[in-house]
């Protein structure tokens, strides 16, 4: 009887420890690769209302770029790539407020970088937009 109940309570962890994994892992996720020529500037679309617009000349050269948006009941992650990329003039990512409340993230629009940088957004009656300096990742995270 004992083995039983031990059995059945180890069956429960097991399920909790699952479905706390799940709760914590990736809820939604964007990805695209695109060429940017540095002559051209461009824009990279994340889905949702979100993205990032690389201006005329911003770069050194040209590049292929990549770019993910991760949603976690936690974070939201912008990761930009090849990393280190950097622009003479900022890109601008633009996050819309309503993929925002669509997430239920309406505490904290502090965007994070990997670095320790903390950016603060230029606000807009429907959308956040922030400079960003270089490509890396970058997050909001729930305090």
């Amino acid at each position: 009887m004992l083995v039983k109940i031990l059995r059945k309570r180890a069956q429960l962890l097991s399920l909790a420890l699952v479905l706390s994994l799940l709760l914590t892992t990736a809820t939604t996720a964007f990805a695209e690769t695109k060429l940017v020529k540095a002559k051209d500037g461009g824009t990279v679309k994340l889905g949702d209302g979100c993205e990032l617009k690389i201006g005329k000349y911003a770069l050194k050269e040209d590049i292929i770029m990549s770019a993910e948006k991760v949603v976690t009941t936690n974070y939201i992650d912008f990761s930009f790539g090849p990393d280190g990329t950097e622009f003479t003039t900022p890109a601008r990512l633009k996050v819309s407020m309503p993929f925002l409340k669509k997430v239920g993230w309406v505490d904290d629009f502090t965007l994070y970088g990997d670095n320790g940088e903390e950016l603060q957004p230029d606000v807009y009656a429907n959308h956040l937009e922030y400079n960003i300096h270089h490509f890396s990742i970058y997050y909001f995270r729930r305090r």
